[in-house]
């Protein structure tokens, strides 16, 4: 078995999530930057974007970060069917043997690969 380095076993186990922190989340947290979450995007407006509920945020950028979705099934099941994604083993992090889980492995009796 090789070895994994402490990065790349942090990538495996928290399912990619490696923040690299240059100083925006103090900004955050200070008020430099406002944050919006929770009510879907309307429209862009000359100073900002309307919110579905009318609320503005005023606004010289707007950044969208939509999400991620970490389980992989939700994806396949559009090719597959949910049936089947519903019976993926799952996809990253360290199995009992201490290989990455589902990396170039079968994720599914039938030999259904992931890359």
């Amino acid at each position: 078995m090789v070895a994994i380095s402490e990065a790349l076993r942090t990538m495996c186990l928290g399912g990619g999530n490696l923040n690299k922190d240059v100083g925006t989340s103090a900004r955050i947290a200070n008020g430099d930057i406002n944050v919006k979450s929770g009510i879907p995007a309307k429209r862009y407006t000359r100073g900002g974007l309307l919110f579905a509920d009318d609320s503005e945020l005023k606004a010289d950028v707007n950044v969208l970060a939509t999400g991620y979705d970490h389980d992989y099934r939700n994806q396949v099941s559009t090719l597959v069917g949910k049936e089947i994604a519903s019976q993926l083993g799952d996809f990253w992090g360290v199995d009992s043997q201490g290989d990455l889980r589902g990396v170039m492995k079968p994720v599914y009796p039938e030999g259904i690969f992931v890359p």
